[in-house]
């Protein structure tokens, strides 16, 4: 797994991870803005970024791991990803 940053002025505002898992898909995910710089182009240049480097290393398809209420499946859908999967439950609260 790679864990990447973008920075602005040597300051860190955005992060994103990217690693090839099972059968050469790549994976990317994790992304987060600092809420005073998004919608400056550095969510895109990671991702961008994170597949060319995924595909690189020998990946074909690329998947982003989002929730799809999440704010930034818009960006997602705009960069040509599409839905392929939902997931109904993922983590289980377990009472005393």
């Amino acid at each position: 797994m790679r864990h990447w940053l973008a920075c602005v002025d040597g300051e860190p505002r955005a992060y994103l991870s990217s690693w090839i898992g099972v059968d050469g898909v790549g994976m990317v995910e994790d992304l987060f803005t600092h809420p005073d710089f998004r919608h400056r182009g550095l969510a895109t240049a990671l991702i961008h970024h994170c597949v060319a480097e995924v595909r690189r290393e020998g990946a074909e398809p690329v998947v982003i791991g989002a929730d799809p209420k999440d704010t930034p499946r818009r960006m997602y859908a705009a960069l040509g990803f599409r839905p392929v999967a939902v997931k109904r439950e993922y983590l289980k609260q377990l009472t005393r």
